[in-house]
């Protein structure tokens, strides 16, 4: 009888511990299941990763009389003269475009640079010569925190890279900075003859607030002519 029993109570033991056994596995499934269909609902809902793409794209170059508005310049230098652009972009591969900017005005005779530099000890600018050089890299993406990084001199107002080149007696500074509008790296320097670090800055600035996403844009909008200008003219820039 008491071997009986004890038969008895070992199988329903071993019924009722597999009762238990298979609930806990069904939980087990049945919150995998959760999990993996909210995980589905989740990707299903993520945005996918916005691919980053430069200013410019490929090898794309912008003309300078397009990155240029040559009044809006002439007017942020003080120029009394109308300025004109050179487009000197092969010297520069790497970049979008490179533009010297150039002193309007009528050219100074052999006496007159005689007189000048006698009394100056030096020409100067003349019309003809090159005021400032802006150049544009914009098929490369940039990260603004570690180029500020980099570049905090404060000279323009806003974070920039200062270079300081010994021209004889004068140090001449020449800018590089990242245009928040644009997203390309701007460099900005003085022409062979410029040692006014005060111009030159004042091109950067020029540089950093003429140049928008329209000048580099590859359809800009239609440039209408000048204004008194005969058709055909007025509208490119070169050497004078």
């Amino acid at each position: 009888m008491r071997q009986a029993v004890l038969i008895v109570g070992i199988l329903l033991g071993s019924s009722l511990s597999g009762c238990t056994c298979d609930g806990e596995a069904e939980g087990m499934r049945q919150a995998q299941r959760e999990s993996e269909e909210a995980a589905k609902r989740e990707a299903a809902t993520r945005e996918a990763p916005r691919k980053l793409r430069p200013p410019v794209e490929g090898s794309r170059k912008v003309e300078c009389t397009q990155l240029i508005d040559m009044t809006a310049f002439g007017e942020a230098l003080g120029e009394k003269q109308p300025i004109s652009v050179r487009d000197v972009t092969k010297t520069s591969p790497q970049s979008t475009s490179s533009c010297s900017l150039l002193r309007g005005g009528e050219p100074v005779s052999m006496a007159a640079q005689k007189a000048l530099l006698k009394r100056n000890g030096r020409l100067g600018v003349l019309p003809g010569d090159e005021l400032c050089n802006v150049t544009a890299f914009c098929s490369t993406i940039e990260d603004p925190e570690r180029f500020e990084q980099k570049c905090r001199d404060l000279t323009l107002g806003t974070p920039a890279c200062v270079t300081i080149v010994p021209h004889g007696p004068d140090d001449v500074q020449s800018f590089r900075f990242l245009d928040k509008e644009t997203k390309c790296v701007i460099e900005v320097r003085g022409g062979p003859s410029m040692v006014d670090n005060d111009f030159i800055a004042t091109c950067a600035k020029a540089a950093r607030d003429l140049i928008g996403p329209e000048q580099i844009s590859a359809t800009p909008s239609p440039v209408e002519p000048t204004a008194g200008a005969p058709e055909g003219e007025g509208g490119e820039g070169g050497e004078p």
